[in-house]
């Protein structure tokens, strides 16, 4: 027997919402803060989807059966190309009935839906997690789209607006939460001169509508789960706390930058809000010397649901000198017990 527990929405171009800090870091699995030793994975490969039959497919924008699994494939080929891990996806040549969308068959589905939950609504798809109620584990994901999302998009290329819905949900099946648009192009002093193309949005991101490829956020998050051999051995990570004025600073954000060679600009590395205490985690950083670029957090409220909470940054109190630390990650290193002391009223004069 088993049970459905988890259903991760797609909200496309919602930067106004921002997700809880846990599903920042990139990961899905019990509780607010997930790393990847604990995060849900699929287990075994390869990760087989059947797709739905398609009479209900959008109309209006040409798109048959024929080219609706070239998205899906080309979706697919996406995580699987990635060279630092080990994923094997397969879309079976066989269909499945629509009434196999919502049932605990064993059989993982992908396709657009005829739930009436999407009537009318923004929403553009979900994947549906599965669970053996007799502790075998994460056992099935059913991903179901919103056929008539599309006409909410114009107007934007409406496959190519599939694609990304495509991406991001198996990107859910393979066990990634939702992340935080970077904030650094879209809330900073400028440090680095950033540009909104210098941190392109992940694919997993809440906000992402934009691009087809994965950052090196949803790379390296996945390789984390699925590491190719030898990547573990090759990468490092660094852990510590925040404080703004001699409190922890809770949920700031922190993004790894990697340094630039001279005459050459600064390159985004993974990045992950810290908890209600201040503490952060960064997995899988490539060995060197990398710069951690800290914003505080003014947060709003908790939501009703107490699952996200509303924050915004906390602008205008620090000099960008105080937002850097610079640390060197080591190859099958943690470098841990790292302190970033911020001081409001700085640069407010």
């Amino acid at each position: 027997m088993t049970r459905r527990t988890l259903a991760a929405v797609t909200l496309l171009g919602c930067l106004g919402i921002a997700p809880a800090p846990a599903a920042a870091y990139r990961f899905l699995g019990d509780g607010w803060i997930v790393t990847s030793d604990s995060a849900i994975r699929w287990d075994p490969f390869p990760l087989r989807f059947r797709i739905l039959e398609n009479d209900n497919l959008p109309d209006d924008i040409g798109l048959d059966a024929s080219a609706w699994r070239e998205v899906i494939t080309r979706g697919a080929s996406r995580w699987v190309e990635i060279p630092t891990a080990t994923i094997d996806i397969e879309i079976a040549p066989e269909p499945a009935t629509l009434d196999q969308a919502d049932a605990d068959d064993g059989v993982n589905t992908i396709g657009f839906s005829s739930d009436p939950v999407f009537e009318d609504s923004w929403f553009t798809g979900f994947a549906a997690f599965r669970w053996d109620d007799d502790g075998g584990g994460y056992i099935g994901c059913d991903i179901e789209i919103n056929p008539d999302f599309v006409k909410n998009w114009s107007p934007q290329d409406p496959v190519r607006l599939l694609e990304i819905v495509v991406i991001h949900e198996i990107g859910h099946c393979l066990g990634l939460a939702h992340s935080e648009p970077h904030p650094m192009p879209l809330w900073t002093e400028d440090p680095f001169e950033a540009e909104p193309s210098f941190l392109p949005d992940p694919v997993m991101s809440y906000s992402n509508s934009y691009g087809l490829d994965l950052t090196e956020d949803d790379m390296t998050a996945v390789s984390l789960l699925y590491p190719a051999p030898g990547f573990l051995d090759s990468r490092g990570s660094v852990a510590g706390r925040v404080d703004l004025d001699g409190r922890p600073a809770p949920f700031a954000y922190v993004q790894a930058v990697r340094p630039g060679a001279e005459g050459a600009r600064a390159g985004p590395g993974p990045g992950a809000f810290a908890d209600e205490n201040g503490e952060f985690l960064l997995e899988g950083l490539g060995p060197g010397d990398w710069i951690l670029w800290v914003h505080p957090m003014l947060v709003v409220r908790r939501n009703a649901h107490g699952s996200r909470l509303d924050f915004s940054v906390a602008e205008g109190v620090l000099e960008a000198n105080d937002r850097w630390r610079w640390i060197t990650v080591e190859a099958g290193a943690g470098l841990s017990g790292v302190e970033i002391t911020l001081r409001r009223g700085r640069g407010e004069g």
